[in-house]
């Protein structure tokens, strides 16, 4: 199985809500240099930024600790198969 890169919805779960916020759908796919989905209660916030060598850099934030994740993922980590 392949993942479509544009069908991908980011999306989190708010450490100070437990609101679930999604992105736009496909925003994996977009060319801006950063996005940012930002809780509507304004306590937590995912950012995704693309780096110059193809791979995103993700920030989470952690529903059970103070520290967020950071990941670094390729566009070829993507695909499932």
């Amino acid at each position: 199985m392949v993942l479509d890169v544009k069908k991908i919805t980011p999306a989190y779960r708010c450490k100070s809500c437990g609101s679930t916020v999604f992105g736009i759908s496909g925003a994996v796919a977009l060319s801006g240099d950063l996005i940012k989905l930002k809780c509507k209660c304004g306590e937590s916030e995912l950012s995704l930024k693309s780096t110059n060598d193809g791979k995103f850099r993700v920030t989470i934030p952690c529903v059970f600790f103070y520290n967020d994740h950071q990941f670094l993922i390729s566009k070829i980590s993507l695909k499932i198969g």
